[in-house]
């Protein structure tokens, strides 16, 4: 299997990760999407012409990084407006 199709897994995964409610699987999630903005980024260094590929991998874990970084942040300030309203 090409690296840039597992990137673009690895990516998927991430993605998929952000919707566990545990924050320990999303720090993994986000670790997960940063290895495959970086595979992405080595093999379409080596290779010009896996360009598409590549950069939809590299799309993908960045998107699951964020979505995994950003819904614990969500998840505290949901609780705390939460307390705060009684």
């Amino acid at each position: 299997m090409q690296r840039e199709y597992i990137a673009i897994a690895l990516g998927a995964v991430s993605m998929a990760l952000s919707f566990v409610p545990s924050s320990i699987v999303q720090i993994i999630g986000v670790l997960v999407g940063v290895a495959a903005f970086r595979l992405a980024r080595r093999v379409k260094r080596e290779d010009y012409r896996r360009d598409m590929p590549c950069t939809i991998a590299q799309v993908m874990g960045v998107a699951g990084a964020v979505l995994c970084a950003v819904v614990p942040i969500l998840n505290v300030v949901g609780w705390i407006i939460l307390w705060v309203t009684g």
